[in-house]
């Protein structure tokens, strides 16, 4: 598959799925946007951990912005309108974890968490729209997770943003497809090599002890590639829902 004269903005960039979705992307030939709150971390990726594989039509960039505060997202994608004018791609991987008692839960960390996992996700989407219908076909994929299909202890938050996204991702579906824009989302499962996943043990049917986060690029990059699908979540978890 390539993804030559593709361009696509990944949010989480500066580490973990969201940098190894855009290292994979990359590799097939598309041009890169990272947004994340770390400028050094961003800088440094576009730099040295994308790929170059056709100068004359790829070329990376980023873009340092705070998806939990609200208030600023809208103008710093604004300002930097020129960037995305020929975006086709658009990928919401950023997300605050939560390791707390709804009792114990502050409402800051509360409005962090659906600002980032959430929130952002809806904003971005219709920010993008005009160059995502320009540039159609395009694709939207939204990074879920398991937990937004099952209960775990401390993470009531992190899971109803995780569920909302998938709710959001089958109504945009149904907006947008008449209009080549497809919408998707992938629930991955526990993934230890993010600061998210340290820590954590789930059992699942494979008896695998994580994730890995190149089973979440393939899985994006068929959903980028699969033209027919659209309004679709797919679970990546070595079966910790069966």
């Amino acid at each position: 598959m390539s993804l030559i004269g593709k361009k696509a903005l990944i949010t989480g960039g500066s580490k973990g799925i969201g940098l190894t979705i855009a290292k994979g992307l990359s590799k097939k030939g598309a041009s890169i946007i990272l947004l994340s709150r770390s400028a050094n971390l961003l800088k440094h990726n576009v730099e040295n951990e994308l790929s170059i594989i056709d100068h004359t039509k790829q070329s990376h960039s980023y873009i340092q912005s705070d998806l939990s505060d609200i208030s600023n997202l809208e103008s710093t994608i604004n300002t930097n309108m020129k960037l995305f004018k020929d975006v086709n791609i658009l990928i919401n991987s950023a997300g605050i974890s939560q390791n707390s008692l709804l009792l114990k839960t502050s409402t800051k960390l509360t409005e962090e968490i659906i600002n980032t996992n959430l929130t952002s996700p809806m904003i971005l989407s219709r920010l993008l729209l005009k160059p995502l219908l320009v540039n159609k076909p395009s694709s939207i994929i939204n990074i879920s997770s398991v937990l937004a299909m099952k209960g775990t202890r401390g993470t009531s938050i992190y899971s109803a943003t995780k569920a909302g996204l998938l709710g959001f991702t089958r109504s945009l579906a149904v907006e947008l497809g008449g209009k080549q824009i497809r919408v998707n989302s992938v629930s991955p499962g526990l993934v230890k090599s993010t600061d998210m996943g340290k820590g954590l043990h789930f059992e699942n049917c494979l008896n695998r002890d994580s994730v890995d986060q190149e089973e979440i690029v393939k899985t994006v990059l068929f959903l980028l590639e699969n033209e027919s699908i659209t309004g679709q979540n797919i679970v990546v978890d070595n079966g910790y829902l069966c």
